[in-house]
């Protein structure tokens, strides 16, 4: 049940210190620090059911990790309180949280941090300090991730921290079947959490049977001769999916998936699932209100907008976009792969990309995917390109090399 742990320890609301869970609580009390609580389960429900008495503090200090999930609660909690009254608290190096803090340097040191504690940013205002340019000093880059193929991997490797990934092809290309192949590689492997917002997909279930079938490597429903899988199989799948993949679906009558009915809605899956992956397809399926923006300054803003919300909380924000209509073909003439300038909006996407992916099917049962855009050499190179194999029944790519096995 969704509690505020230590809430009877509050004796007035002038000040509290608010930790990330239960087992914080000590470490901060015991540096003399008694008004120390912290929210379990629920958090939005609890902020809510504790409005009155929150309302009435004038200073809140943020004692959290410096995990992902720490940051998204230290997001959410100054967005409810207000940034004007949140105070955040540094931690010495080698050290992430008030517990490891106190075990490692003693509670005088848990002491003196709290008393150190520095206001919140405001308005994309940062102090920063030779403890933070330490931290960052003494961590790994951020870590990439596989694809699923070998030869995918050969030139792309997929963020972790939170990029705007662009993916393009013409319609039919296995664009959205090359990112559900990555989303299910990556949620077995490298415990990711998607969100998909899939409106073509309509109903969402049908996207959830062809998860399934990547995850199997079989057809969800008996085709081209080859057999169906189980109600056994089925069950696997879907235990396995219900904790990995949320659907985002807006099919009410009276709303319409505008980007902050989107924006919002990740939010919360962020806060309520864990979500680190958030793919939108296809792009021209929100509703665009762009009021008095040309198409570009329209383009340029949204994309700005998701690029912000992917750093901010440290979730990929996957965006599949149509390219334009291409011209007839003339006799013998070859479709080349579209990029980031042949679709509507212009330089923004490429300007706004972290990566950009084009998904091209030359040939049926193969697919090139082309990088024309990379924005560190760790993800990638532009103009690099793989060549797979796609079986359109199951939805899954391997290698183009019979002997390589598939790699979900």
């Amino acid at each position: 049940m969704s509690h505020v742990a230590n809430i009877e320890a509050v004796e007035t609301w002038d000040a509290l210190w608010v930790v990330h869970d239960e087992a914080e609580i000590d470490a901060v009390r015991d540096a003399g620090f008694p008004q120390v609580i912290a929210f379990v389960g629920d958090v939005g429900a609890l902020l809510t059911q504790h409005s009155d008495s929150l309302q009435q503090v004038q200073r809140i200090t943020l004692v959290l990790p410096t995990t992902p999930e720490g940051r998204r609660l230290r997001e959410l909690l100054a967005d409810r309180f207000g940034r004007h009254r949140c105070w955040l608290v540094e931690w010495p190096e080698g050290c992430d949280r008030a517990s490891v803090t106190a075990a490692l340097w003693r509670t005088e040191r848990v002491t003196k941090c709290l008393h150190e504690a520095i206001p919140y940013p405001i308005d994309g205002l940062h102090q920063i300090s030779g403890a933070a340019l330490h931290q960052l000093r003494h961590e790994r880059q951020p870590k990439t991730m596989s694809t699923g193929t070998k030869a995918l991997d050969a030139i792309l490797r997929l963020p972790t921290e939170g990029r705007l990934i662009i993916v393009t092809g013409f319609p039919g290309s296995g664009k959205t079947h090359l990112v559900r192949f990555m989303m299910v590689h990556t949620a077995a492997h490298e415990a990711r959490k998607w969100l998909c917002f899939s409106p073509e997909m309509s109903p969402w279930e049908h996207f959830m049977a062809e998860c399934a079938q990547v995850f199997h490597d079989k057809p969800f429903w008996p085709r081209q001769g080859r057999a169906g899988m189980t109600d056994a199989e089925i069950g696997q799948a879907g235990k396995w999916l219900r904790d990995r993949v949320t659907m985002q679906v807006c099919d009410a009558e009276d709303k319409s998936p505008t980007l902050d009915w989107l924006i919002t809605g990740a939010r919360d899956a962020i806060l309520r699932h864990g979500v680190t992956d958030w793919c939108i397809d296809p792009f021209n399926e929100i509703d665009h209100q762009r009021g008095n923006l040309t198409e570009a300054e329209y383009i340029n803003r949204t994309l700005q907008r998701l690029r912000s919300f992917a750093n901010r909380h440290g979730v990929n924000v996957w965006i599949i976009v149509h390219p334009k209509n291409p011209p007839p073909l003339r006799s013998g003439e070859k479709r080349e792969a579209p990029g980031a300038y042949d679709i509507n909006g212009g330089a923004g996407w490429f300007n706004k990309a972290d990566i950009g992916l084009t998904v091209h099917s030359p040939i049926n049962g193969a697919a090139q995917a082309i990088i024309w855009k990379s924005r560190h050499i760790r993800y990638g190179s532009r103009g690099t390109m793989a060549e797979l194999l796609f079986d359109p029944v199951t939805g899954t790519y391997r290698d183009n090399d019979p002997n390589e096995g598939l790699a979900v």
